[in-house]
């Protein structure tokens, strides 16, 4: 796996939610900072 692809695949995993977070639900998750920040 190259420098790129490990980059990638850890700013994906940072897009994921844990269990505390799926718990509340898309009403907070729109507060959430977009991660990839590639906006709307």
């Amino acid at each position: 796996m190259d420098i790129e692809q490990e980059r990638l695949i850890s700013a994906l995993d940072d897009c994921l939610l844990n269990d505390e977070e799926m718990a509340v639900g898309p009403d907070v998750w729109k507060k959430y900072e977009d991660a990839l920040d590639i906006g709307e």
